[in-house]
């Protein structure tokens, strides 16, 4: 929220600036500058929509062709999020200085690491406690089942 709240904040100062700057140059009223501005957003924007599956490969060459930067890991976009322009606008908006953005920084990459250490914990307890043994329980069936046809194999054989 606080990555998207200031984005919005970065932006209406810069649409406030755009209808101050027709309003005082060009002498239009507050409504008719606000279309005006509002019509360039909207033209600009036509081509940011993409209705296809964004985990699939189409998106990875439509990013590519647009420009953008398709992070696909969190450690990707922990450390793409260091980059000085972005610490700038939060500087700039008075959210947080570098020191404290770059704290926050460490501390998702602090988050990650944790919670990805947990989750193989779990896979690990669950392999060893449960997926283990319950395939060799499966295989001993399958080994009393082969035991038992030999069985029966060998006393129709020993009738004959």
């Amino acid at each position: 929220m606080t990555v998207l709240n200031a984005i919005v904040a970065k932006q209406l100062r810069v649409f406030k600036n755009e209808v101050d700057a027709l309003i005082d140059g060009k002498n239009l009223k507050k409504d008719e500058a606000i279309f005006n501005v509002l019509r360039e957003y909207i033209k600009e924007s036509k081509k940011i929509m993409f209705e296809g599956d964004g985990y699939s490969e189409d998106w990875a060459k439509e990013a590519e062709k647009r420009g953008l930067n398709n992070l696909k890991t969190t450690p990707e976009a922990l450390k793409y999020e260091l980059n000085q322009k972005f610490i700038a606008l939060y500087e700039e908006l008075g959210i947080y200085n570098h020191r404290e953005f770059e704290a926050r920084n460490e501390i998702k990459l602090e988050k990650y690491s944790t919670n990805s250490d947990i989750e193989a914990k779990v896979l690990s307890d669950i392999a060893r406690n449960h997926i283990i043994p319950a395939a060799l329980n499966y295989q001993n069936r399958l080994i009393d089942n082969v035991k038992g046809l030999k069985e029966i194999s060998v006393s129709k054989n020993s009738n004959l």
